[in-house]
């Protein structure tokens, strides 16, 4: 298919009226802070929203802990024994080029055991981004490996697929406009294989059209897939953000698409939005990561969450149960008492130890940063 300048396939990025539009109003329970930060039972009522058939099962009895513990615990420096240690963390992380690894997201690398790949940006300036590769055996220390894509791309997340291929799922941006206005499409590409992926070849490729946004929809993250052998027969399930342009600023809000055989659909997510809003968070809204977690064989996602638009030391990270549809903002600890986090994904992973561990990378902003944390947080507990 014919590309412009930006690489996009040509009449297949614009709005899209035919693309299959729903809303997701099911309510979204609240969980107030636990007195003292300790957390408790989980017993308290929703206080988002009045209660439903569907609020009050989720109401039940179900803790957030020991996950929610892991998450806002940040480990010191890894060090002393047993060597590798079953703990650590690094701050301001940066690629062998001596890049910030921004939205750094790393899987467990499945051809070669013990060592892992990240997918994360750089900054280019002026509103743009380039994707990168890089590898670790450690979590600390990255070399840089490809580029994905070099001149508009971002916020991307990747997948290992059964018979050894891999789904990378980013946020591609179109030519800078002469306002410096940057639009942006989800885009899904399909690595055949190991070498493909680490040469930055795609055996496939598909831009998806804007439903939600005039102008901006991207940060995906994979919900669900089921491969059938590439993208035009598979389906996938992402969680995204658009860009929504109200009677006040313009602000990012959730969604969530489909693609399945070809067909592309989407949703809103509003009773999520909604419930966060009347939180007082009422600057962008961004859900990051799905995972999920063997102690209590739930399913949750990590969210980034600003109470107030254009502020960046406003950014805080919340946990959701996906099956009682429950939120609860976290309360990290760095060393250095760093407040403001984006960017969070947690997965779990083998340990450079040994056995599983929780992996969570963040971004510090530097509104609100400890010393020396302003960047890119890497840290891990073993399970």
């Amino acid at each position: 298919m014919p590309r412009d300048a930006s690489g996009f396939e040509l009449g297949s990025v614009t709005d899209d009226t035919s693309v299959p539009l729903t809303i997701d109003d099911e309510p979204v329970v609240v969980v107030p802070d636990d007195p003292g930060g300790v957390a408790a039972a989980d017993d308290v009522d929703e206080i988002a929203r009045p209660r439903t058939a569907t609020a009050a099962a989720a109401a039940a009895p179900a803790s957030f802990m020991p996950l929610q513990g892991l998450i806002e615990r940040v480990p010191s420096a890894a060090s002393g024994l047993p060597s590798p240690p079953r703990s650590g963390s690094a701050f301001r992380v940066l690629d062998s080029l001596g890049a910030s690894m921004d939205a750094l997201d790393v899987i467990a690398n499945p051809v070669a055991p013990g060592t892992y790949l990240g997918v994360y940006h750089i900054n280019l300036g002026n509103g743009r981004f380039a994707l990168r590769l890089a590898s670790a055996r450690d979590l600390r220390t990255w070399r840089k490996i490809a580029d994905l894509d070099a001149g508009g791309g971002g916020m991307g997340t990747l997948r290992a697929l059964p018979g050894g291929g891999f789904l990378l799922a980013y946020e591609a941006q179109r030519a800078t406009q002469p306002n410096g206005k940057t639009a942006s499409n989800v885009r899904l590409r399909y690595y055949r294989d190991a070498a493909a992926l680490l040469s930055g070849r795609a055996t496939e490729e598909k831009t998806l059209p804007r439903r939600l946004s005039p102008t901006n929809e991207g940060t995906p993250n994979f919900r669900a897939v089921t491969w059938r052998g590439s993208l035009a027969k598979s389906r996938i399930v992402l969680g995204l953000h658009w860009l929504d342009h109200g009677p006040k600023l313009p602000v990012d809000r959730e969604g969530y698409a489909t693609l399945d055989n070809g067909a592309w659909s989407v949703t809103r997510d509003a009773g999520l939005d909604r419930a966060l809003s009347r939180l007082g968070f009422h600057g962008n809204h961004g859900g990051r990561r799905q995972f999920s977690f063997p102690k209590n064989r739930k399913t949750w996602r990590v969210y980034e969450v600003q109470e107030r638009v254009n502020v960046t030391g406003s950014w805080r990270v919340f946990l959701y149960d996906v099956t009682g549809r429950r939120f609860k903002q976290l309360r990290i600890r760095t060393p250095g008492a760093s407040r403001s986090f984006a960017n969070p994904c947690v997965r779990v992973l083998p340990s450079p130890a040994g056995g599983d561990a929780l992996v969570v990378t963040m971004f510090i902003f530097g509104a609100g940063a400890g010393s020396g944390e302003a960047g890119t947080l890497v840290y891990y507990q073993d399970l």
